[in-house]
Formats: structure tokens, C-alpha cells, sequence
């Protein structure tokens, strides 16, 4: 119980931190959604958004819905148990039920917790990657720039730029 108990303040840290960076994370979704429908000639999906808002948006409510209903069961038990209604085998046999259901409740938290962090991580990736290659599109634009790129490529990176930044004209 003292495990459910923590995977529980898990899920509080990460809903507040997911709040302070909502803003940002919608944007950096949004930029990576049209990235990866063109890159991938897919249509458009909302799956990432719909992924890092899963906890925000009520995702773990059933989770811990189930929770608080295993645990209003063992607080039964205890009143039970404690008025000699509810036998020890049988409490015993309570505990190891609850117990059980506060795991699996646990588990779902922390693997959609685990799931949203990775999306995020992936997405931001995905983000850097993309500003980074407009960012050497615009150097490759730029006529003091480009020369020195070219000048530093060796074999393979002047393929690359003759075909698809076109800088011929600066290759001797």
C-alpha cells in the first residue's frame, strides 16, 4: 500500500509538471503532428496530443476510481474484522485481493506516466531535428555561409549538397 501510495504522489508531480509546460508541449505536439504526416505521407492524427494529455485529460480516472473502491473495501474489512463480523482467514484473504488490485492500479499509473514521458522525450526530438535541418536550409540559402559549408564537407555531405541543396556553383 505504501507503493500505491507513492505511484500516487508520481502522478501528482507529473500532472503538476505536465501543467507548467502544457502551453509548450501543445505546440512542440502540433509542429511534430504536421512533421510527421508529411515525412510519412500519412494523414494527419491527434494520437501524440491525445498521448502527453492522457493523464491531464482524466486518462488515469479509472485507475484510481478502481483504487479508492479497493481501498473503501478494506476499510470495510478493518471495521469488520474489528467487530469480529469478518474472520482473520477472511480479512487475510481481503488484504491479498486489495493488495493485488492497488499492483495492477499502480502498474496502469506509472505506465502511462512512463508512456507520456517517452512521447514527449521523442517528440521534442523530433522537433530539435526538424528546426535543425531548416536551420542548414537557411545557412545553405545564406551566399557567406554556404561556401564554408561546402569548404568543410568531405565526399558524402557534397553528394548531398550538390543533389539536394543544389550549391554546384560553389564546388571547384
Amino acid at each position: 500500500m505504501d507503493n500505491y501510495g507513492q505511484g500516487a504522489n508520481v502522478l501528482n508531480a507529473h500532472v503538476s509538471a505536465r501543467l507548467d509546460t502544457l502551453i509548450n508541449d501543445m505546440q512542440v505536439a502540433a509542429a511534430v503532428k504536421e512533421i510527421d504526416s508529411y515525412i510519412g505521407n500519412v494523414p494527419k492524427s491527434c494520437t501524440n496530443i491525445n498521448t502527453i494529455a492522457g493523464t491531464l485529460d482524466g486518462a488515469t480516472d479509472s485507475l484510481l476510481d478502481a483504487a479508492n473502491s479497493s481501498m473503501d473495501e478494506l476499510d470495510q474489512g478493518i471495521t469488520d474484522y474489528d467487530a469480529n463480523i469478518l474472520s482473520l482467514d477472511d480479512f487475510e484473504v481481503l488484504l491479498d485481493k486489495v493488495t493485488s488490485e492497488l499492483a495492477s492500479s499502480l502498474a496502469g499509473l506509472l505506465g502511462m506516466i512512463s508512456n507520456e514521458a517517452m512521447m514527449l522525450e521523442n517528440m521534442y526530438k523530433t522537433h530539435m531535428q526538424a528546426a535543425k535541418a531548416f536551420g542548414f536550409s537557411a545557412l545553405m540559402d545564406d551566399e557567406c555561409v554556404r561556401p564554408f559549408l561546402v569548404g568543410l564537407a568531405n565526399p558524402e555531405i557534397t553528394q548531398v549538397l550538390l543533389s539536394d541543396f543544389e550549391v554546384g556553383d560553389l564546388v571547384v
